[in-house]
């Protein structure tokens, strides 16, 4: 498993930590528009993202070992491009419905 320091400094992480802090420093000097004052937001904004990133990082990898044995289908054994579609329209039938069943 790689370390923190390791994903930190894999070349597309270093890429999108650099978007991050461009968009910051975007917003510090030409807002779009005049916005509340929020003590420490680029703190907040900074640890909440570090947070997500690991987060999104390193979940994956704990929960890769256990979950093929919870997959509802199988879809090893055919195309990855057709498993894909199957995947995508599965996942947008089923919000479709949740999206159906918020209006009942």
């Amino acid at each position: 498993m790689p370390t923190p320091l390791e994903i930190l400094l894999d070349p597309i992480s270093l890429y999108i930590l650099g978007i991050y802090l461009l968009l910051i420093l975007w917003e510090a000097f030409f807002p779009a528009r005049k916005l509340p004052h929020i003590p420490y937001w680029q703190l907040k904004g900074i640890f909440s993202f570090f947070l997500f990133f690991y987060l999104s990082t390193y979940l994956p990898l704990f929960y890769a070992q256990w979950l093929p044995s919870t997959q509802l289908l199988n879809l090893a054994e055919i195309n990855v491009i057709t498993g894909a579609a199957i995947g995508i329209l599965i996942y947008e039938l089923g919000m479709y419905t949740w999206h159906r069943l918020m209006h009942t």
